[in-house]
């Protein structure tokens, strides 16, 4: 189960849709023998919310692809910002615009570094559109900050590995999430990441993210512009120290995890003297 998201944040979902997954989620919760989390997080969320099943929770973390974790270099970088139209310096945010990804954080924090008299990067959006894609269109001509903000919609994953690991800063406000896969990858990169204090960015990132205690504009815009701040000699270092820690988190050790907790479901799952003894 990725995450709990209709139980934590049922204001996000359509009514019908809520009813919907908890009477499923719910019924898939009783009837499985073992239930795969991606992060502790979640699994600690299932716990307190549905402390019925806990001794079926397993956490089996996500990983990041072994390409991501290989530099392309400058000259590579410098073709592919030509080719999309953006220039030398600029944030990118990763995220379906859905009203939870916090879109509208990000706006308003432009918003903030606008009316302190600061010049900020282009603020680059992609993702598949949501249920807030007019919403955050209509934001961003409100508070004036349309001609700073980049729409780039569903991109090609290779050309997503190339905007990623060309962006100054990589932006995660998200209000809710079951794992983080975007943070992941911007380590792998050796972006600097600034993103909501999430558990589940905790987790992942540990202290190689900036994290703010906040979804207000003004708390986003300091920590955004210290991040664009950092001196050449201690991006490269945390770039190195990223990396590092990304390359952790592998698609092998999911799989072996997943492998062991097939093999566990099975074992319980076995029938003895011809009758089934599975666990519910």
């Amino acid at each position: 189960m990725f995450d709990t998201q209709h139980l934590r944040h049922p204001e996000y979902f359509r009514a019908t849709h809520r009813v919907a997954w908890r009477v499923l989620v719910d019924a898939a919760l009783a009837r499985s023998g073992r239930i795969v989390c991606p992060s502790v997080a979640t699994r600690v969320d299932l716990e307190t919310l549905r402390p019925r099943h806990s001794r079926k929770y397993r956490h089996v973390p996500l990983g990041v692809e072994d390409e991501w974790l290989r530099d392309r270099g400058a000259d590579d970088a410098a073709t592919w910002r030509h080719r999309f139209g953006l220039p030398e310096r600029f944030a990118v945010c990763l995220a379906t615009t859905h009203p939870h990804k916090g879109h509208d954080t990000l706006l308003r924090a432009w918003r903030s570094m606008l009316d302190a008299g600061a010049a900020p990067p282009p603020l680059v959006l992609t993702g598949v559109s949501g249920f807030a894609d007019r919403a955050i269109h209509e934001s961003a001509r409100q508070l004036r900050v349309d001609s700073h903000v980049r729409h780039l919609g569903w991109i090609a994953r290779e050309d997503l590995r190339m905007l990623l690991s060309s962006a100054t800063v990589a932006l995660l406000p998200s209000r809710f999430e079951g794992f983080g896969l975007p943070l992941l990858e911007a380590m792998a990169l050796g972006t600097p990441a600034v993103a909501n204090d999430l558990p589940v960015f905790r987790e992942v990132g540990g202290d190689l993210v900036h994290l703010v205690a906040a979804t207000d504009g003004a708390a986003w815009a300091e920590a955004i512009r210290a991040v664009l701040a950092l001196p050449d000699g201690v991006r490269r270092e945390w770039a190195v120290r990223s990396r590092r820690a990304a390359a952790a988190w592998t698609w092998d050790r999911a799989a072996s995890a997943l492998r062991a907790v097939l093999a566990e479901t099975l074992t319980a799952g076995r029938s003895v003297d011809g009758m089934e003894t599975r666990e519910v």
